[in-house]
């Protein structure tokens, strides 16, 4: 990574060998909690109702039966084939190389660098140890199948989508025929499985795409049209039969102002959370200021579109929290929470790109005095508190004690 002469060489190396190393620690961690997960009732429900059945008939089955996540659905019986259940780390170690790999090639796409840039991997693994780091219920995604499967697998096929679309924004007509061809199975598979988060999806679309015909970009139709196919995928997955089945086993009062009320508690929980989190506002202060990050190709109407792109995300916060306490008359479950907590984490990563980009950093003798102490304590506070707040901490207590109380911590609020 290029330092621009903010920082002496061996300054330079000094940094990043010290954030690399804790980052490396934390990841490492994270991945050792995988060998010890352990199947949970969804995964046993799935995996024996499965059996006896072609992966197309149990689809069907429950599409009709209980969800339209029939993508979700499908993923599980392949699964199962491979008897899943016995080797559990290794599909949760699949679950997290899609996860990680899908982030990365959005984080790319964003930063217009190639996969294997330095800066972009450092990128997307902050932004990865970030989410883990923070969330309050990991085991709920990260170390369950089912919970990834239902709630990663939407975010694996998002960054995917929308990593897609931003670079065909950029391409040459040629490329986004290309591009339109593999589009197509993205969007198809996304709804299926969670068809709320691919509302979701289509409403960030839907703006991406008025923009794109504000400023008459060349990509407007293939947005436009990206937008008509999502749309349709998702109300395959909405109308699923098996929806009005199983809301009858449940209670839904819809009740407006409960919805208000606990929709604004949570946003305030949320926001008050991640605006007072040291390690958001550190890594931002790095992302914004350490020379060599971004890409210089950022301008014009690219910017004004990460504007938007990213202001969107943010305000779908509220929508993401309203429309399923709407239906549940309750707070949404911790993993489907983990999920607005990745919501947010992206637009705040795409509006830092946007404002580092319109105001490329430009190193001074002024600037240098000024940025040289801040990025200095940014980098060890980042370091630092990846190391020692939330999840972090947590999980090496639990590895430095005994197997039972760790599996304890594991699945902590898995049925909340």
């Amino acid at each position: 990574m290029e330092n621009d002469n903010l920082f002496k060489p061996r300054t330079t190396k000094l940094i990043w060998t010290g954030i690399l190393t804790a980052e490396f620690m934390v990841l490492t961690i994270a991945c050792v909690l995988l060998f010890f997960a352990e199947p949970m009732a969804d995964d046993f429900s799935r995996a024996v109702a499965s059996k006896g059945m072609s992966v197309w008939g149990f689809v069907k089955f429950r599409y009709e039966t209980w969800t339209g996540r029939w993508a979700a659905m499908a993923v599980t019986s392949s699964f199962s084939r491979f008897d899943f259940i016995s080797y559990y780390f290794i599909t949760l170690i699949g679950l997290g190389v899609a996860f990680a790999g899908s982030l990365h090639f959005f984080v790319c796409s964003m930063l217009r660098k190639r996969f294997f840039n330095p800066a972009a991997v450092v990128i997307s693994l902050s932004i990865m140890l970030l989410y883990w780091s923070s969330i309050d219920a990991p085991g709920q995604t990260v170390y369950w199948f089912c919970g990834g499967v239902d709630y990663h697998g939407v975010a694996v096929f998002g960054f995917v989508l929308f990593g897609l679309l931003v670079r065909a924004y950029d391409a040459n007509a040629t490329l986004k025929s290309t591009y339109s061809l593999v589009l197509l199975p993205v969007i198809l598979f996304l709804p299926g499985f969670h068809e709320y988060w691919a509302v979701i999806c289509c409403t960030i679309l839907l703006f991406f795409t008025i923009a794109a015909f504000n400023m008459k970009h060349s990509s407007r139709w293939l947005l436009a049209w990206s937008l008509v196919f999502l749309i349709g995928s998702s109300l395959l997955a909405i109308m699923a039969p098996g929806h009005k089945v199983r809301g009858d086993l449940f209670e839904h009062s819809f009740d407006v102002k409960n919805t208000i009320i606990i929709t604004s508690h949570k946003m305030t929980e949320i926001l008050s959370f991640w605006l007072c989190n040291v390690k958001l506002w550190a890594g931002t202060i790095l992302l914004l200021f350490m020379p060599g990050l971004t890409s210089k190709r950022f301008g014009g109407q690219g910017t004004k579109l990460l504007w938007w792109f990213g202001l969107i995300l943010l305000f779908l916060l509220a929508i993401s929290i309203a429309g399923p306490t709407y239906v549940i008359n309750k707070a949404p479950p911790r993993r489907y929470l983990n999920v607005v907590a990745l919501l947010f984490i992206s637009g705040w990563f795409v509006m830092i790109i946007a404002i580092r980009s319109q105001w490329e950093y430009r190193s001074t003798k002024e600037t240098k005095v000024l940025l040289r102490p801040i990025l200095l304590v940014a980098a060890m506070v980042w370091s630092l508190s990846l190391l020692t707040i939330d999840n972090t901490p947590n999980a090496i207590f639990d590895l430095a004690g005994k197997l039972p109380r760790y599996k304890k911590t594991l699945r902590h609020g898995m049925l909340s």
